[in-house]
């Protein structure tokens, strides 16, 4: 794939182009083991889980600097902006075989790769399970420093339009979800309006498709109670569980979600639930959930 990214790059200098590079490592299962980098690690004390899960890290950061070096060697350095993201909170040994107790998980693989100390998991709605790197590079154009503003993966789109100057009506699109970051990515003290964030459950306890994987029925019949969802601002985070009750968090002081605030802060709960239900029926209304119909073969030759 990096080779593949390098010869696109060299191909198209002096043109606009967009590449979208998405490594499935180090996604599980962690095999083969990467042998050019796990030596380190199991020499170091890890466990065979997090050699192999290291080894395919080192081996993503080999690819990404080596696709950084080919926009140097072209000369596309300064006028490329390059985002690294991942796609969801971090995973690990299965969870099926370990204790996890309100987004706990007890083992010491995962103590290793949680440094935060966080609670949560890839595809549940605890921090650890939704929050991820967000890493902009501009060399010449976007000042270096760490920016504190709210952002969100939907976020994406938008900026990079705006950073390229493209006119977001050009093409007939549905509504964006996101904003455009760009004033944050020049400016770190840019005040910038952003909209709550909906999360849903989509794996483990109180999740989506709990019986029927991927499949719902009848979407229209479903109910925000039935799940652990949450509703995400730039300070407060809005818990919801399955029926009904819920907590609040302020995750720039509380990264860990250890105090819930909810009745210290009633009116904030109570509107926060207010627009977590809104959300909720507009992906209903808007067909998040609902699945086209497939037939195999040709019904009318019946």
């Amino acid at each position: 794939m990096t080779e593949r990214g390098i010869q696109f790059i060299k191909e198209k200098k002096g043109s606009p182009w967009l590449l979208t590079m998405a490594y499935i490592i180090p996604h599980t299962p962690w095999k083969p083991v990467d042998e050019r980098y796990a030596p380190y690690y199991r020499d170091k004390g890890c466990s065979e889980n997090i050699a192999a899960c290291f080894s395919h890290i080192e081996q993503m950061d080999t690819c990404v600097g080596q696709l950084l070096g080919a926009l140097k060697e072209t000369g596309q350095d300064e006028n490329t902006i390059v985002v690294f993201v991942s796609d969801n909170g971090q995973t690990g040994i299965s969870r099926k075989k370990v204790k996890s107790v309100k987004g706990h998980i007890d083992h010491p693989d995962w103590a290793i790769r949680n440094v935060a100390g966080i609670r949560g998991a890839k595809s549940n709605v605890w921090e650890n399970g939704t929050r991820v790197p967000l890493i902009v590079r501009m060399p010449g154009t976007i000042p270096v420093g760490k920016r504190t503003q709210f952002v969100s993966a939907e976020d994406v789109l938008p900026t990079l339009l705006d950073v390229a100057g493209i006119f977001p009506g050009c093409v007939a699109h549905k509504p964006m979800s996101g904003v455009s970051m760009r004033s944050a990515l020049w400016d770190e003290k840019a005040k910038i309006e952003h909209p709550e964030v909906f999360r849903i459950t989509s794996w483990g306890e109180h999740n989506l498709t709990p019986r029927n994987p991927m499949y719902f029925p009848d979407p229209m019949a479903m109910k925000l109670e039935d799940y652990q969802a949450v509703l995400l601002g730039a300070k407060f985070k809005m818990m919801m569980y399955p029926g009904g009750r819920v907590e609040l968090y302020d995750v720039v002081n509380d990264l860990t979600e250890s105090q819930d605030i909810s009745k210290e802060y009633p009116e904030v709960t109570a509107s926060m639930l207010v627009e977590c239900r809104r959300q909720f029926r507009a992906l209903i209304d808007y067909g998040a959930f609902r699945f086209s119909t497939i037939y195999i073969g040709d019904n009318r030759a019946r």
